[in-house]
Order: structure tokens, then C-alpha cells, then sequence
């Protein structure tokens, strides 16, 4: 199986060393941040306003990003949902239609696992990984740490 191409824009933050690797004749999508779509749920649209400027600062997520961004935050959403719902269990007793109780794996299980997958998936397409942002090297105009910075160390907005 061949491996997934990085973007062109995160060769470039990691200082590619193959300058023939970096196309010089890809498509520039607007740079311009992509507006949060309604159709977003209110913990997704929460996720997107927290993480999307940091990201769009960086040159990360452009108008054309919008939708694989969208879904990263549905992701999100239904991931914290998933964990609220276990209750600190993660199996319940099912009677079948014979009368027999059997202890089964909640479906929120399933969920968290494929949410997982999806979402590690998602975040290193945005350089979001702790392997991709360590390969990530952005200039620094000058001394000072912008939010992007604070939010790579910390995850968290000001």
C-alpha cells in the first residue's frame, strides 16, 4: 500500500530537502477561512471557532479545507458524546428474545473506536499529530508567541 502524499504546504514548513518533491504548479485555493457551516451541530460549530483561526493562521486550512474540516469537528463532537454516554462502563446486560441476559459492548465503544480512527486520519492531513507538528517549522517574525504557537503547546486558545 502506498503511502498517503503530504501536502505540499507541510513539505514545506518541514523544510522538505528534495526541492523536485514540492510541486511548484499546484492548484492555490483561496486562502481565504472557510465560514463554519450551519448545518454543524453546537458542539461541532464550538470545536470549529476554537481551532479553526489557529489553523487558518498557520496557512493550514483554506476556503477549499472547509468540508474534510467540517467533518473533523462532527468527529470531535461525536467523540466527546460517545465518552459522556459510557457512564463509566463500557458493557451492558441484553435479554434476548429467549429470555437469556448476556453482557454486551455498548455501541458508544464502536463509536469512540471508529471516531478515533477517523479523526488521527483527519488531523495529520492538517499537520495536527504530535509526529506531524514536530516535523513543522514555522517562521518566526518576531520573539513574540502568537496563538497558533499557544495552541500547538498547550491545545488551547486564548
Amino acid at each position: 500500500m502506498a503511502r498517503t502524499p503530504r501536502p505540499t504546504r507541510i513539505k514545506i514548513l518541514n523544510g522538505e530537502p528534495n526541492k523536485n518533491r514540492i510541486n511548484r504548479n499546484e492548484p492555490q485555493p483561496s486562502e481565504r477561512m472557510p465560514a463554519c457551516p450551519i448545518w454543524l451541530s453546537i458542539a461541532a460549530k464550538r470545536i470549529w471557532r476554537h481551532e479553526a483561526p489557529a489553523l487558518h493562521k498557520a496557512r493550514l486550512l483554506t476556503f477549499v479545507d472547509g468540508p474534510a474540516f467540517a467533518n473533523y469537528c462532527l468527529l470531535r463532537a461525536m467523540l466527546k458524546q460517545a465518552y459522556e454516554e459510557l457512564d463509566g462502563s463500557l458493557t451492558h446486560e441484553y435479554t434476548n428474545k429467549n429470555g437469556s441476559t448476556n453482557e454486551i459492548t455498548k455501541p458508544q465503544v464502536t463509536i469512540i473506536h471508529t471516531c478515533t480512527a477517523q479523526l488521527i486520519s483527519l488531523s495529520a492531513k492538517f499537520g495536527m499529530t504530535p509526529a506531524d507538528r514536530s516535523k513543522i517549522t514555522l517562521d518566526k517574525d518576531s520573539g513574540n508567541e502568537d496563538e497558533l504557537d499557544i495552541f500547538l503547546k498547550t491545545g488551547k486558545m486564548n
